[in-house]
């Protein structure tokens, strides 16, 4: 029965290691405004990826217009800057152009800052009498892909700028609407990359000695940004044949160093399709699989509720189990190709590695249990859901079940149960499907008449909500896994799957409208604290990528005997008492710590790895972008709850730190010292920032 998912859940794996790198695309063109767009066919236009440009193409209907927009907060003081770089190919007479778009009204109002097929530049308004476009003499685009178009907004104007040149300024008493993006019009392709939104709020004067005031001080680097280089235009007026790429000059761009690596590292060269990276993978993995394990679990509530499907138990544990065998399908029946099916393991285990996580932590927090509950606790539906896992293929789980404790008794017996449960289940399953083969005997006729099975998925507000609808559905997969299930299974009535945002995190079928209730901040809330606990990223203890150091296991090229990051060290302090000399005190302190705290520009998140060897590693994502140093460091025991952590660094990246006007300054790491306060045996106080050690 369940080889019935074959072809669906192949397609599932080739897609989870692209799409997030198609996000990730997306997001490098757009930024802010990624989260508003739909790749794919919408309407007369076709938008995807391609030639390292965010690309709009309209080969259907002159008069069709499409646009994306995203909102900010009010403007009330100081200075806004959004900007977008585009190009574009019009096709026949009629009046094409690709612009940046301003002041964005409720009612669907705008205005832009436009450019037409042959470089003229125009201030496009949209309202109830329709576009009206009013040419700004004097200004020429290039069209060669170096176009910098940009609105440099205050409360009351707003200068429509051109590869760094104001070229008209538009006013407004009562302020402009806070919301911006792109649009194109007509047939052809337009292009777009970069888009930014930079807000700048008035520095307030230091106070000078005895009152008044002085002059703001000066931004790092001084001056103002630079403004962008004219590039010269194609010489004999004809339009180059070959898509520019971004920056103009028809060129590819420059490599780009990766995050964390010194400046001048050799990179490899740049291509149209970059793969993906581990840290995206990873997080797709986590994503798929915690979404996939509360899916299946509901859709097995459904079946029950809908179909009169017998349940093997308890209905909440015959969930879990029916989406144990689902995921498990991933890996047993999806692909024989070794990469596909390491990434099929790692979805399938984040399905279950939620419960895992989620009962240590409360039990270290001394939490029980509600024994009248109907869900068994955390820690039982993870050996129950791992063992269905474990049992179809042991050799695909073995290192989890070696990281989580799973003893010998219990993987013989989940080896023993699993292939008695695995018949049991085709057999049930066969009550409810269709005879669609070998694989599928169901009871009814092949073209047994059944309810439809309808999607929908609502905006979000959440950035993770944005990201599972374009990634599940904008893309298809999550229509397309509703499709087999709608041509195995036998409804008596339409199921509607909504995925949403809640005020509640939570997920449920509801019998009384024949209804999946999928909610975003579920997901988000499961997939964070994987996140958590593995140290969001693909090195965690558990869940990271084969081949990564691990709690407990020895590192490639450490003398066997020597403690290594994350094993539990003779001589370990018991809870909020490192006391017992200073080797204790860095005994203390081995492994990864996490930490985070808010900023104007958003919040940041660091990791540290403190090694047993005396390195060390610091990375965050700060308003620079992401950064990563690495060094040595020693500890010594100041009293029975405070260390003194002495740190030098050795190399660190990047070498200097760039704000998004071009203002630079130097990031020079110097030796340091910390004085860090034990709470508990995982946690940690330094200079009031708590820190929490990451399992």
């Amino acid at each position: 029965m369940f080889k019935s998912l074959r072809a669906l859940v192949l397609a599932i794996m080739v897609w989870s290691t692209a799409s997030f790198q198609v996000l990730a695309q997306v997001e490098d063109h757009l930024g802010p405004l990624a989260g508003a767009v739909t790749l794919g066919v919408d309407g007369d236009w076709e938008a995807r990826i391609q030639d390292g440009w965010f690309n709009l193409f309209n080969k259907v209907n002159s008069d069709s217009v499409q646009f994306y927009y995203t909102g900010e907060e009010p403007l009330t003081a100081g200075e806004r800057d959004v900007s977008v770089t585009t190009v574009l190919r019009g096709e026949g007479d009629s009046l094409s152009f690709a612009g940046l778009v301003f002041d964005h009204k409720e009612n669907g109002n705008f205005q832009a800052i436009s450019v037409s097929q042959t470089g003229d530049v125009g201030l496009l308004t949209y309202d109830e009498n329709g576009f009206a476009l009013q040419a700004i003499d004097g200004a020429k685009a290039r069209l060669d892909g170096s176009d910098v178009l940009e609105i440099r907004e205050t409360p009351t104007k707003a200068d429509l700028v051109l590869n760094g040149q104001v070229i008209q300024t538009v006013t407004s008493t009562g302020g402009f609407t806070p919301s911006y993006g792109i649009v194109a019009a007509g047939l052809g392709r337009f292009a777009f990359n970069g888009f930014t939104i930079n807000t700048t709020q008035p520095e307030q004067p230091f106070p000078a000695p005895g009152g008044g005031s002085t002059q703001p001080f000066p931004a790092p680097g001084g001056g103002t940004a630079p403004e962008t280089q004219p590039f010269p235009a194609p010489g004999g007026g004809s339009k180059p044949s070959p898509m520019p790429q971004p920056g103009g000059g028809g060129t590819k761009p420059a490599p780009q160093p990766v995050p964390g690596q010194p400046a001048g590292t050799p990179q490899p060269a740049s291509t149209p399709q970059q793969q993906a990276s581990p840290q995206d993978i990873y997080v797709s993995q986590v994503l798929l699989g915690t979404t996939f394990g509360v899916f299946f679990h509901e859709f097995g509530h459904a079946l029950i509720g809908e179909t009169g499907l017998p349940a093997t138990g308890p209905e909440e544990d015959t969930a879990d189990e029916f989406s144990s065998f689902i995921m498990g399908a991933m890996v047993t029946d999806g692909t024989t190709d070794p990469v596909e099916k390491q990434s099929a393991v790692q979805i399938a285990q984040y399905a279950a590695l939620y419960w895992y996580y989620s009962g240590l932590e409360n039990a270290q927090q001394g939490g029980g249990f509600d024994w009248q509950d109907e869900h068994s606790p955390n820690l039982k539906r993870f050996r129950n859901m791992f063992c269905v896992l474990y049992g179809s293929e042991p050799d695909s789980y073995t290192r989890i079940a070696d990281l989580t404790g799973i003893d010998d008794r219990t993987r013989q017996r989940c080896i023993q149960d699993f292939q008695q449960r695995y018949n049991a289940w085709n057999t049930i399953l066969a009550t409810v499907s269709r005879n669609l083969g070998p694989d599928i005997p169901g009871v009814y006729p092949a073209d047994a008449p059944g309810g439809k099975i309808n999607l929908v998925f609502q905006p979000s507000q959440s950035p993770t909500g944005q990201a599972l609808k374009q990634l599940l559905g904008d893309s298809g997969v999550m229509a397309g896994i509703l499709q087999e299930l709608e041509k195995t299974f036998v409804f008596p009535r339409d199921l509607k799957v909504e995925f949403t945002d809640c005020e509640d995190v939570n997920a449920w079928y509801s019998k009384d409208d024949a209804s999946v209730t999928m909610c975003y901040n579920l997901i988000e809330v499961v997939s964070q604290l994987i996140f958590d606990k593995e140290g969001n990223g693909a090195n965690g203890p558990i869940g990271g990528a084969p081949g990564q150091p691990v709690p407990g296991q020895p590192v490639p090229g450490q003398p066997a005997g020597q403690p290594v990051p994350g094993q539990t060290v003779p001589g370990k302090p018991a809870p909020g008492q490192p006391a017992g000399g200073n080797a204790d005190a860095m005994n203390y302190l081995v492994g990864t710590w996490l930490g985070s705290f808010q900023t104007q520009a958003g919040d940041v998140y660091i990791k540290v790895v403190y090694s047993a060897d005396g390195t060390y590693s610091v990375s965050s994502n700060t308003p620079f972008g992401f950064t990563q140093t690495i060094g040595n460091w020693t500890a010594t025991l100041q009293d029975s709850s405070h260390i003194v952590v002495n740190t030098n660094p050795t190399d660190w990246a990047p070498k200097q730190l760039c704000d998004a006007n071009g203002n630079c300054q130097p990031n020079n790491q110097m030796p340091g010292q910390d004085i860090v306060q034990v709470i508990d045996q995982d946690t940690v106080n330094v200079a009031g920032l708590k820190w929490r050690r990451s399992f």
